[in-house]
């Protein structure tokens, strides 16, 4: 009994650990500013599909900030009237969330990146298939310091419902197994 108990807690735990891998922040931005001076800041990277929280952190609370990361949606629409399929139009459109505060150091956004994919028509519609992709991220953002610090901008993957449902498995693994009560070899 001892035996499966112990298989038991290893089992959860490797569970656990498959279930929640360290997620990595990666830094963006970061840079000193004066004290009450006015400050922007902007550029670009690059991000794969998937969901992400991102932080911008100061080292004392700053005003008046209006900070920002943009995606684009981007789509290309495939038609048929009949004489075979053409390239009838597409377009690209700005997604742009805003950072909330939630202190007034820190504040936060949590922005999906969509990988290819293709919407098709209606059985009838002359538009075939919608082809779509994401295509992200330009940053930026402005703010008046107060004292003199350090601000950064970073970011990591919000683990996906899957990880979630591993992870609980592997807690309720672990509660089944240390629940379990000893019985006597001999009775």
């Amino acid at each position: 009994m001892n035996s499966l108990r112990v298989a038991l807690c290893g089992a959860a735990l490797a569970l656990l650990a498959a279930a929640s891998p360290a997620e990595a922040t990666t830094t963006v931005a970061s840079g000193d500013y004066s004290s009450g001076s006015y400050n922007s800041v902007g550029g670009t990277f690059s991000l794969d599909p998937g969901s992400y929280r991102f932080n911008l952190s100061f080292d004392h609370p700053v005003t008046d900030l209006n900070g920002w990361i943009e995606k684009l949606f981007v789509y290309n629409d495939t038609c048929d009237d009949g004489a075979g399929e053409f390239y009838c139009g597409g377009d690209e459109d700005s997604i742009i969330p805003l950072f909330e505060m939630v202190t007034p150091e820190l504040y936060e956004l949590t922005l999906t990146v969509n990988g290819p994919r293709t919407v098709f028509g209606a059985p009838g519609d002359i538009v075939v298939r919608e082809d779509q992709f994401d295509s992200c991220c330009t940053y930026g953002f402005d703010f008046n310091g107060g004292d003199a610090g350090h601000f950064t901008l970073s970011f990591a993957a919000v683990p996906e419902p899957a990880t979630w449902t591993l992870m609980l498995l592997g807690f309720g693994a672990v509660g089944f197994a240390a629940r379990r009560k000893r019985r006597p070899l001999f009775a």
